[in-house]
């Protein structure tokens, strides 16, 4: 797979294909603490019965703002993809700049 991305955006970004599919912030938009490596950590947390505060105190996320991007995100890559004509095989909506 290859992606292009801004550079700003890049930089906040996980690409899916090194993520499982998944486009998780790499850094807290506000502050810039690195976040996206707590990610899968906090779910196991989650799966052992933790609730999300005290996963999040585990995982040492104090600041508010960083809390807010774990408990905030929604992984909408997987529903996206059902969108994707051409991994479908739908012929009718592939050429869509055919000039019709």
């Amino acid at each position: 797979l290859t992606f292009t991305l801004h550079a700003p955006l890049a930089a906040f970004l996980v690409l899916p294909a090194l993520r499982q599919g998944m486009i998780i912030p790499v850094r807290c938009f506000t502050c810039g603490k690195v976040v996206g490596n707590k990610w899968d950590k906090y779910l196991e947390l989650l799966q052992s019965d933790y609730t999300e505060g005290d996963a999040l105190d585990a995982l040492s996320l104090k600041r508010y703002c960083c809390r807010r991007m774990l408990l905030t995100h929604v992984d909408l890559v997987e529903k996206l993809l059902n969108y994707n004509s051409l991994e479908r095989g739908d012929a009718g909506g592939a050429n869509m700049d055919d000039g019709a």
